[in-house]
């Protein structure tokens, strides 16, 4: 009875611990709202940061709590500018400081892609290197510029604090009464609906796609409908080629029936549309787990038969996934001018520690109560050990590998070794593994998901090689800077060192990515030609 009434009192000591390490970390969690009526904004920033502000509100910087790591949003006049315009003129501004950006891209905030972009840099300061991320917005007559940054070598371990103040921020539309949170365009439309949403995917003088989401906020189990409209202009004379690649996260099911599922994870659906044609497809996905979660894809088009002129277009939606009748967490409501503090949830968690410090001392009076009369009157070396105390070590768990499913190979007749001798067909047991495992899913299966793995590793490819020409760009402007004594010649080699190592590692994986191509190519001219023969 004395050693289980031990073993409990260790045992209370864990919980105790790990309910203390729990409320840390919620308590890490959590975040403050700052609110800028004045310019139109609110961003989120975790507990423990700090913020300082310039007197007209044109600035506002957050620093962690080691002050090694910062994010600063500055407010400017847009002067008439358009996004590019914006972009080019902060590209030339950084160039003229010897910085030069390795990524250029659009990214999502709050579900509005059109009119925000992202800029990643280095930056070389007091002998240390500095790695940036900076976000350009344009909403109206103004532009914001949110810049997250560290030490290159801490940025990992802040990138996820960056992602939720970025993610965090949103515009806010004012009046005398009440406070409106808005997306990041103006002006609001006359008849707001939060939950649906329609993105542009392409708009030109011979077709037009646009994907649709009804919902951004679905609870678990139930289906999250998604949009796709593509329509061929009747001006246009060649018929369009398009397919749709949709990567579900681990939380979502595809429950689209036209829809064929890869070995990797993807789903993938061709179509063709003549002239004059369109076409409306249905993405249905089911919740199966609470969290937030983002839907990606791509959709490929090109026209008539020049497929050297495809078009890779990604696109990413988020989704909310909560329990039926749960607010999900970080939905807030703030008032104009109103900054929370987080004052009530210091004084909960104060609170539930004093309890949970009650309850120990409690529990731990009474165990010593116990095993002082249990223990009276009995000497030490006359111990009665009774099988009830002995703790019997149970055997661990052993983890076993699963066991490795191989596609069946079907035992062939007198006949069929015939007709492969005839045809030169190899014996199945002489196939590549590869091969093997995509015939066991079917001749028309196994080519389905090998034109999508192939697109898919073509169109990583092209991106590297977009990436790979924007960086050797740099480097040939780095000479022209050093002929024009622009720069030094140690910050030259620096940079030149630098980019060339970044062109190096791109063009390695685009070729693994294009030998993967070639290979999986290969496979599939082998299983259209002759993969009846083995089915």
């Amino acid at each position: 009875m004395t050693a289980r009434l031990l073993s409990g009192k260790k045992s209370m000591k864990k919980i105790i611990l790990f309910f203390l390490i729990f409320i840390l970390m919620v308590n890490n969690a959590s975040a403050y709202t700052f609110t800028n009526i004045g310019r139109d904004f609110k961003i989120d920033y975790p507990t423990g940061w700090t913020y300082t502000e310039e007197p007209d509100g044109s600035d506002q910087t957050f620093t962690s709590q080691t002050g090694h790591g910062w994010v600063r949003v500055a407010v400017v006049s847009s002067d008439g500018m358009t996004l590019d315009d914006i972009v080019g003129e902060r590209i030339r501004y950084l160039n003229g400081l010897g910085i030069y950006p390795f990524s250029e891209k659009y990214i999502t905030i709050n579900g509005v892609a059109d009119t925000v972009k992202e800029l990643m840099f280095y930056e070389d300061y007091q002998q240390k290197e500095y790695k940036e991320r900076q976000i350009l917005a344009l909403s109206g007559d103004k532009y914001y510029i949110i810049t997250a940054g560290s030490a290159t070598t801490d940025f990992a371990f802040y990138s996820e604090d960056f992602d939720r103040i970025i993610n965090s921020f949103s515009i806010i539309q004012t009046s005398i009464a009440t406070t409106t949170t808005g997306t990041i365009s103006t002006p609001p439309p006359a008849t707001p609906t939060p939950e649906e949403e329609t993105d542009e995917i392409l708009a030109s003088d011979v077709a037009s796609i646009a994907l649709h989401r009804e919902k951004t906020k679905v609870d678990v189990g139930e289906e999250v409908l998604l949009k796709l409209s593509i329509v061929n202009y009747i001006s246009n004379r060649e018929p369009m080629e398009v397919q749709l690649i949709l990567a579900p996260p681990s939380g979502m099911s595809i429950t689209s029936t036209e829809f064929t599922q890869s070995t990797t994870g993807q789903s993938t659906s061709n179509y063709t549309l003549n002239p004059g044609q369109n076409r409306d497809i249905e993405i249905r996905l089911k919740a199966n787990e609470i969290g937030n979660f983002n839907v990606e894809g791509r959709v490929i088009y090109y026209f008539g038969d020049n497929k050297t002129s495809a078009v890779v277009k990604p696109f990413k939606k988020p989704i909310t996934v909560k329990s039926a009748g749960v607010i999900p967490v970080g939905t807030t409501t703030t008032t104009p001018g109103e900054t929370s503090d987080g004052s009530n949830s210091i004084i909960g968690i104060i609170a539930i520690i004093a309890i949970i410090f009650t309850v120990y001392v409690i529990f731990n009076k009474i165990t010593k109560t116990f095993k002082n009369k249990l223990t009276k009157g009995k000497a030490p070396a006359s111990r009665e050990v009774h099988d009830e105390e002995v703790e019997i070590p149970q055997p661990q768990d052993i983890e076993e590998e699963p066991a490795r499913i191989e596609p069946k190979i079907k035992k062939e007749s007198v006949f069929e070794a015939e007709k492969r001798k005839q045809h030169s067909i190899l014996p199945p047991e002489d196939l590549d593994t590869d091969t093997r495992n995509y015939l066991g899913s079917g001749v028309n299966t196994a080519i389905s998901t090998l034109d999508a793995e192939i697109a898919n590793a073509e169109s990583d490819a092209f991106e590297l090689q977009g990436a790979i020409k924007k960086n050797e760009d740099v480097l040939g402007k780095l000479g022209t800077r050093l002929v024009n004594k622009e720069i030094g010649d140690q910050t030259y080699n620096d940079l030149k060192n630098k980019y060339m190592r970044k062109v190096s590692e791109l063009k390695t994986k685009s070729a693994a990515l294009e030998s993967e191509a070639v290979k999986l190519k290969k496979i599939r001219s082998f299983i259209h030609e002759k993969g009846k023969y083995y089915t």
